[in-house]
């Protein structure tokens, strides 16, 4: 690290502070229960309360009205007192606090005082805490009643304390023993081990510890153990009172030359800030165990020492300074300075601060090691800490941002800028300089880089020494698409930093017109379908997904929907209502752009931009056939989520009406079991959106028999299918099963000859006593039948095509004569009442052969007016329409839905000449199913069909 980088700080004060309040003599608890273990407390009272032990422990407020009092308590004596809790949310449902009342009478009245907790949104537990105010204190008969009355979800409870707040002091620690058998150490306090891993020269922030008790401490070798710890140094602080701790000197002096032994000094009155927000308040330690008395000298103080005769390991008063880039002098007591060191304050913007300086490691090279050889360590109150290094004359006479000048990446995608420096007599050694530091930043505003935040900058790393000049570099990346700017940065020793800018001839010093910063272009990584999102990041990284998906569910609860492609599904959480275009069910939506997040097992798509209006409507979805046992209920993130599937053959275990925000049983024929939710239902709420036609099921009857279920799947923690409307719960006997017949399964036909040859594909009859249609679809095996590669009606169990219409499928899906393609087919049957699907999922091979047609040209010109059949058909999304014209005419050539309306104008009343004519249809924005298309040539009308399938 360079001078002006700051070590991490411990993140140690939360397990300081525990070791502290985990001490013996040190605080009393008038009540302290976990309410962990799954059982209700001895002399605790509960309503309607459950108590478990997964996730941690907890009570569980089940239900609205749940209450659970403690024990009587007595605050007699008190002055002061504090209840503190955590809370979270359990399940889901609107969120609400947990109230808490205080009873002074033995429970007969709860009003001395009362207090709500924050609302926890998530199963994430929130710290709650309230002071007893005076109409509590004092009492000897207390009660605590917690409540769950404002809150429609359901509650968790654990970790309750009543204490008596402890007197407190404030501690800085800092390890500035050079004693490389103890250049990692573990503490004891008062004989337990509470904080392990402590680094040479690292600092806490000033901690609260106990006041007025005694704290033995003992220091050991990192996992060398009690046994071998030096001390223990007792120590005892005055109530709110601010010291510092210094841990200086070795285990061993026969280890060393006349090096002192280990010392734990204690500075008290420490200042956490300056007196007066102009100056910079230092003071110095002397923790070099081998060095002898010293006195110090500033720039500012002059000749005359700041400090005089400061021995090892005293403090020295605070000293107050101008906050200046400093140079601090180091002499022997008495002497003349034999080294110097950097201070800068200016540098820090430290006016108003208070910085402690310790002389650090070996004074003499002998007993140094390179990592603990003699320095200044400068430590902030807040607990970083900069190591001083020599003052340096030097300027810095070129800098560039040498390459590249432009980047085109995707969201949280890197690529490596590079600069170059050169500084007369000192870049060139091929060697990263200590005085040196370099950075890159990034930002969004084309502005000079010395106004960008510090934010903006990351340190970069040496890289080669090219002639005189050094080069650095840094992988840059961003995660929100749009435009940024880069360049790079130096500084050397304390002097102001430079900024290197870009340019063809080899750039320089950033001026914003020569020498430019680099623009930085991020989008979104573009992946081709859901499967693939599902596999991307997990958080922050932008996704755009090419193709298109459709939508299955859409609520207005955190714009919450439900998608599915060809290859999975997923859910959306548009918590911020990125989204505002208004969607129908089942229509397709191309670009959705946006982010992951997992919350309690299940996969969310967080949109961060609109894709706009819909891209098709009224699109066919399939849903999955599942059956529960073959569900992974051990996936911490389920793979299944977002799709739609039908579970058949299932039995509610619950009877009455359905309910919103409920959870229910279904159990197959095996035995096994599945929760249903009715998550975000409510008809009447601002909740899931209902369409034309459509009914919900919400306050209905529930079945008491077998059913087949439709719904996405969800997940909280555990696995879940939520129905969406009434029709996707029908009787399981609504249509009898059947079964696929042929092309046999895992059949290789070759599709060749006439044209007019046909292939027949069968199935069993379904029956019902209602009218049947099916559906013949079929996928490619890597893909999913939601949404089908094929797909065909029928009014019967079989289906009869052409070898040219397989044929045009055959092209329409790039294979070429003599190659093939495997799909996997099944039928779906429907009646107002249910849905079927067959019992087999089979797989055909195609292999396209040559096809030859019996329509030959008989002349050169046609003998009468004609539309032929579109090629290929079915399509997706063009095809070929061909028509004949015996004579010049005006041609109109129309495009129409089944009910009529026109979607399309291909040809507009013009002119056209005698012969063979063929125009071109793309129905890229158009849904899947049945079209016709009409030509009015003179007094010549034709109306032929096709069929669109996505």
């Amino acid at each position: 690290m360079k001078y002006l980088a700051t070590i991490s700080k411990l993140f140690l004060g939360m397990l300081l502070l525990f070791a502290f309040t985990n001490t013996a003599a040190i605080g009393q608890n008038v009540i302290d229960e976990e309410l962990r273990d799954g059982a209700l407390p001895d002399g605790w009272t509960e309503v309607n309360m459950d108590f478990r032990t997964g996730a941690g422990g907890y009570a569980l407020f089940e239900e609205e009205g749940s209450e659970l009092w403690t024990p009587s308590f007595d605050l007699s004596g008190l002055t002061e007192a504090v209840l503190t809790f955590q809370v979270a949310k359990f399940g889901s449902g609107d969120d609400g606090p947990l109230t808490v009342e205080v009873s002074v009478d033995g429970g007969n009245t709860w009003s001395a005082q009362s207090y709500e907790s924050p609302v926890p949104t998530s199963s994430d537990y929130l710290a709650a805490e309230m002071e007893f105010d005076e109409s509590v204190l004092g009492e000897e008969d207390v009660m605590i009643r917690f409540i769950r009355t404002d809150s429609p979800s359901a509650k968790r409870l654990r970790d309750v304390i009543v204490q008596e707040p402890e007197a407190m002091a404030n501690l800085q620690i800092i390890h500035n023993s050079p004693d490389p058998a103890v250049s990692s150490v573990d503490i004891y306090v008062n004989g337990e081990e509470f904080l392990t891993g402590v680094d040479f020269r690292s600092a806490t922030e000033f901690l609260s510890v106990p006041a007025g008790v005694d704290l033995d401490i003992q220091v050991a070798p990192a996992e060398a153990g009690i046994e071998n710890a030096v001390g223990p140094v007792t120590i005892n602080l005055d109530e709110d009172g601010y010291y510092i701790a210094v841990a200086s000197g070795v285990i061993d002096p026969d280890d060393f030359t006349d090096a002192a032994g280990f010392s734990l000094e204690l500075l008290a009155n420490a200042r956490t800030s300056a007196e007066s927000e102009e100056d910079v308040d230092v003071v110095i330690h002397h923790g070099s165990p081998d060095a002898p008395a010293v006195d110090i000298y500033l720039t500012q103080t002059g000749e005359t020492a700041a400090i005089e005769g400061l021995e090892y390991p005293s403090f020295s008063d605070y000293v107050s300074l101008d906050p200046v880039n400093e140079v601090v002098g180091i002499a022997g007591a008495g002497g003349e300075v034999i080294v110097e060191f950097a201070a800068p304050f200016a540098t820090l913007d430290a006016a108003g601060a208070a910085i402690t300086v310790l002389a650090s490691g070996f004074f003499d090279a002998e007993n140094a090691d390179g990592e603990n050889s003699f320095a200044l360590l400068a430590v902030l109150a807040d607990g970083s800490t900069i190591l001083l290094s020599e003052p340096f004359d030097g300027t810095i006479g070129w800098a560039n941002l040498q390459w590249p000048g432009e980047m085109e990446l995707g969201s949280n995608q890197a690529d490596t800028a590079y600069a170059q420096i050169w500084i007369e007599d000192f870049t060139g050694s091929g060697e990263d300089q200590e005085e040196l530091t370099a950075w890159f930043g990034v930002y969004e505003e084309d502005i000079d880089p010395a106004d960008w935040p510090e934010s903006a900058w990351q340190e970069a790393d040496f890289n080669i020494s090219s002639d005189n000049n050094d080069e650095y570099y840094a992988a840059l990346s961003m995660t929100e698409p749009g435009t940024y700017y880069y360049a790079s940065k130096f500084q050397l020793g304390f002097d102001d930093p430079v900024y290197g800018g870009f340019s063809e001839d080899g750039g320089g010093f950033w001026d914003g017109e020569t020498n430019v910063s680099g623009v930085m272009t991020v989008t979104p990584v573009e992946v081709e379908n859901l499967a693939e999102l599902r596999a991307g990041e997990i958080g922050g990284t932008i996704y755009r997904v090419n193709n298109e998906v459709v939508l299955t569910f859409n609520s207005d609860f955190r714009g919450r929907k439900a998608v599915s492609d060809a290859t999975a599904g997923i859910v959306f959480d548009d918590f911020s209502r990125v989204i505002e275009t208004e969607y129908n069910r089942y229509d397709g939506i191309t670009g959705i752009t946006g982010s992951l997040a997992v919350f309690n097992g299940l996969i969310q798509f967080e949109p961060s931009e609109d894709p706009g209006e819909a891209s098709s409507t009224d699109n066919s979805v399939y849903p999955i056939k599942v059956n529960i046992g073959d569900l992974d209920f051990e996936e911490e993130v389920s793979s299944v989520t977002g799709q739609l599937v039908i579970l058949k053959n299932v039995t509610v275990q619950e009877s009455g009406e359905w309910s919103n925000q409920s959870t229910y049983v279904l159990e197959d024929e095996d035995g096994n079991t599945l929760n249903l939710r009715t998550d975000r239902l409510d008809p009447d709420g601002d909740e899931a959106i209902y369409y034309q036609g459509e009914a919900p099921f919400i306050g209905t009857q529930i079945p008491d028999g077998p059913v087949n279920i439709v719904g996405y799947m969800t997940q909280f923690n555990s696995l879940q299918i939520v129905p969406r409307i009434a029709s996707d719960i029908t009787p399981a006997d609504a249509i009898a099963e059947f079964d696929l017949e042929s092309p046999e399964n895992e059949t290789t036909l070759v599709v060749e000859g006439e044209g007019s040859d046909t292939i027949t594909i069968g199935w069993t009859e379904a029956e019902s006593e209602d009218e049947v249609t099916y559906s013949w679809i079929a996928a490619s095996p890597l893909t999913t039948y939601a949404i089908p590669s094929l797909e065909l009606p029928s009014a019967t169990p079989s289906l009869t095509l052409s070898n040219e219409a397989i044929d045009g499928l055959l092209a329409q899906f790039g294979v070429e004569v003599g190659g093939s393609i495997p799909l996997q087919w099944t039928v779906v049957a429907r009646t107002e009442n249910g849905i079927q699907y067959a019992n087999q999922v089979w797989t055909v091979s195609l292999e396209r052969g040559v096809v030859t047609s019996l329509d030959e040209a008989i002349s050169d010109l046609p003998q009468q007016f004609e539309l032929n059949q579109n090629y290929p058909n079915p399509f997706n999304p063009t095809t070929q329409i061909e028509y004949a014209l015996p004579q010049a005419s005006d041609v109109q050539i129309s495009i129409y839905n089944v009910v009529g309306q026109r979607v399309a104008l291909l040809v507009n009343n013009e002119q056209q000449s005698a012969g063979y004519h063929t125009v071109s249809f793309d129905a890229s924005n158009l849904a899947s199913g049945m079209y016709l298309y009409r030509i009015q040539a003179g007094n010549f009308i034709q109306t032929r069909k096709m069929t669109l399938i996505k």
